[in-house]
Order: structure tokens, then sequence, then C-alpha cells
């Protein structure tokens, strides 16, 4: 449909509002003024963060058989995550990532799979930092319904454990397998199933990995606390870990690239609730973006042009 063209201007619109409001030559003089070892912090977590983040997925990889070396999972991360994640809504670019692992697989859809495992595990970790974070804080953010992530969650968690059984998955979706695909890709589809399916990894194995990406979300909030130190933010690491995740829940709706706009708004209600100005929650949401989002694109850039992945 033509309308959803224009999705994505949804959020560059919300942006474009935000600057209205804001004092942008306060904006500005928060980031010229921000604390350089604070960034220096940031920065190096960055780097930690580009290091780590693909262990969960390749640990995945390696239950699937996908025998990929590790070296090579942190240049797939760079490109599908940091770069491809960066320019695409709700980081869909990620499912690049099946493509590359095609060279350890010679699966497509193998490497789909990890995809779907990952981003799975990944969001019902956030959700569930949001519930118990939210309950915690309930009396300092009213509106939250913690109550309704946590039904989300549950949904999430039943959906993954009705979908991970092969032969569930099949009888589910048999009558649109039978009346709905063109007899000439009856087979392609089958195969691709198949293969989808292939070494799924138990889920008692994806337990260990769960956990792994909470770890993973609590370094990512961590570089947005030390540039919210770095302008003068002084609330503590908790608040961060309450606040945080309902925002980057909110950018996951694709009307945006990388949740820009929604994320701002958003971000800016909450900590405006603690009596943080716009202008410094702008600033830092914009800084975080600059340095744990661009720099590492940027770098990922260089191994695609230099073609050292396929």
């Amino acid at each position: 449909m033509k309308w959803t063209r224009y999705l994505s201007l949804i959020g560059i619109i919300l942006f474009i509002y935000i600057l209205s409001k804001l004092d942008i030559s306060r904006v500005l003089e928060e980031i010229e003024n921000a604390n350089l070892n604070y960034l220096l912090i940031t920065v190096f977590l960055t780097f930690v963060l580009i290091i780590v983040q693909p262990f969960k997925w390749w640990i995945i990889a390696r239950l699937q058989k996908i025998n990929v070396p590790y070296k090579a999972a942190i240049k797939i991360n760079l490109a599908s995550g940091f770069f491809y994640g960066f320019i695409t809504p709700s980081k869909l670019g990620i499912v690049t990532r099946a493509g590359y692992l095609r060279d350890y697989s010679n699966s497509y859809s193998k490497g789909f799979s990890n995809v779907v495992i990952d981003k799975a595990l990944d969001l019902s970790s956030l959700f569930l930092f949001a519930i118990i974070l939210g309950f915690i804080f309930h009396n300092k953010i009213p509106f939250f319904s913690a109550g309704l992530f946590l039904i989300i969650f549950i949904v999430m968690i039943g959906s993954f454990v009705f979908f991970s059984s092969k032969e569930r998955t099949k009888n589910s979706l048999r009558f649109l397998y039978r009346h709905f695909v063109p007899e000439k890709s009856k087979e392609r589809i089958k195969g691709s199933f198949e293969a989808f399916y292939e070494d799924m990894p138990k889920k008692r194995q994806l337990a260990g990995v769960f956990l792994l990406n909470m770890l993973v979300w609590m370094l990512i909030y961590a570089t947005t606390y030390f540039v919210g130190l770095s302008l003068g933010i002084n609330l503590p690491f908790v608040y961060y870990l309450a606040l945080l995740p309902i925002g980057t829940l909110v950018a996951q709706i694709p009307i945006t690239i990388n949740g820009l706009g929604t994320r701002e708004v958003t971000l800016i209600k909450l900590f405006g609730i603690f009596g943080i100005s716009a202008e410094k929650t702008f600033s830092m949401s914009i800084l975080s973006l600059i340095i744990t989002g661009l720099i590492p694109a940027i770098v990922a850039l260089f191994f695609i042009f230099k073609k050292d992945l396929k």
C-alpha cells in the first residue's frame, strides 16, 4: 500500500517538532560543555559492546551447528546490527545476518532462524526489564502499565514456546500452505521450513542466552548513563534501567529510522518526571546515538567496502 511508504516520515516529523519546541542554543551549550571523561568512558563501553554483543547470537549459531568464527561474528554484527540496523526501522536490518551466515551453513533459512530466535530473546528480556523496574517505580511513573507489559511478555514467551515446536508450527500453518502457497513454490517453501527448524536449540539451552541478553541491555544502558553523567544528569543507574527500556520499546515501532523522534519524545517525557530538562534529555539521546550508533555504523562501512563481508 502506498501510504506505508510515508510511515517513516512520522519519526522525522516528530523530531522536527521536538526541535521547534527546544531551545537549540541550550542544546548546543549542553553538548559543548559535556564532561569529556564520561564521554570517553562511553566510547570505551561502546568498544566493549561491539566485542561482547555478538556473543549471544554466536552461542545460538553454535547450537545450530553454524560454525562461524567469533572474529567473523563481530564483523557480521557490525554490518547487520550496527550499520543496517542503524538505518532501518525497528533495526530490521539485522535480517541481513541471515545472508552472512549462509556462508557457514549453506542455508539462508537456518541463518534467518538464528535472527528470529535472537530477536525473540532480545525483546523478551527487554520486556522483563520493563516489567520488573516498572513495578518498582510504579509510584513515580503512574502512566506506565507494568501489568500490560506482563501480559505482552507472557504472550511473547507463549508464542515462542509454541512455535519452537516444528510439528506444532507445521500443523498450525498446514491450511495456509495447502490453500495459499502456489503449487510451483510448495517444494521451495517446504525446504526452507525444514532448514529453519534444522538443529533448533532446546529451550533449556536458551535460558542462559536469555540472561546474557539482559546483561547486554545493562551494558547498552550503561553507555547512556555515562552520557547522562557527562551532561550533569545525576540520576542513579537503576533509574536508567527503569526508564530506558520503555524508550527502547517505543523506538521499536516501525514508523521511523532507528526510532528517531519517537525515542526522544518518550525519553523527554520520562526524564521530565524527575526534573530533567528537555534540552538535557535531548542532548543525551543525540550524543548516545552518535557514540553508540553512528560511530560503529561508520566502522562497519569500512568492513563492507573493504569486502571483508560478502
